[in-house]
Parts: C-alpha cells; sequence; structure tokens
C-alpha cells in the first residue's frame, strides 16, 4: 500500500483492478470467487459486492493481525449477512480460516512495530 502511494491499494482491490483489465470489464467479474490471504476490510468487502462477487475465501481474520482496527465493529461475515439480507444485492458466500495456520505463521513473522510509523516509503532507484 504505502510502497504504491495509494492508500487504496489493498491485495483485493489490486486484484479486482488486474481481473477487470484483463476481462475488459468489471461486470464480467460477476460470479467470480475472490481469494485472499486475510479477512477483506469494510473498504475492500464493499467493493467486492458491488463488482457482483459471489464468494470469498480467506485465512486469517482481520482480528489476527495485531494492528486491526474493525470499522463500526464489523467484518466480511457480518457484512455478507447484511448484504445477503438484501433482495436486489448479489448473494456473498464466506469461507474463512482456509491455509489459517500458514497466514498466522507469516502475519506473526512480520514487524509490525516498524509498519506503525507511517513513514513514507522511499521508492527504489531505477538501475540503469
Amino acid at each position: 500500500m504505502r510502497a504504491d502511494l495509494d492508500p487504496t491499494a489493498h491485495a483485493e482491490i489490486v486484484a479486482i483492478r488486474k481481473a477487470w483489465r484483463f476481462l475488459g470489464s468489471w461486470q464480467k467479474l460477476a460470479g467470480a470467487t475472490l481469494y485472499s490471504s486475510c479477512e477483506p476490510c469494510l473498504l475492500c468487502s464493499f467493493v467486492i459486492t458491488q463488482i457482483g462477487s459471489n464468494r470469498v475465501v480467506f485465512a486469517a481474520r482481520g482480528t489476527d493481525v495485531p494492528t486491526y482496527k474493525p470499522m463500526l465493529d464489523c467484518d466480511l461475515t457480518k457484512a455478507a449477512a447484511w448484504v445477503n439480507a438484501q433482495p436486489d444485492w448479489f448473494h456473498l458466500e464466506v469461507v474463512s480460516d482456509f491455509m489459517r495456520e500458514r497466514a498466522l505463521e507469516i502475519i506473526n513473522a512480520f514487524p509490525w512495530s516498524q509498519a506503525q510509523t507511517r513513514e513514507t516509503v522511499d521508492r527504489p532507484r531505477s538501475i540503469g
């Protein structure tokens, strides 16, 4: 996120943008399954519902991340329950904890105290 200097460049958003460009239309993403290493935040969850994705599979839960701050005390599972109660929204299936133990190993190895500085990441100099 900070390396791209784009605060909306969450992994799910980046994947959706790439798939959109590849397919040529975001409407072609309807019915797709999105896989994520961590539970999508509310920003990503909203975008996922708007493109009509019908399934999200993720490994770690938001609460597994030491810096997790839930907005509106909500997670994707709660958001999906609300979405699925809306008659004119696409149904959203949520599959959690897929390969969660491996995701936890990676999360626990990350230097969270350094990530909290919120300093801008310098772009690497181009070679040549």
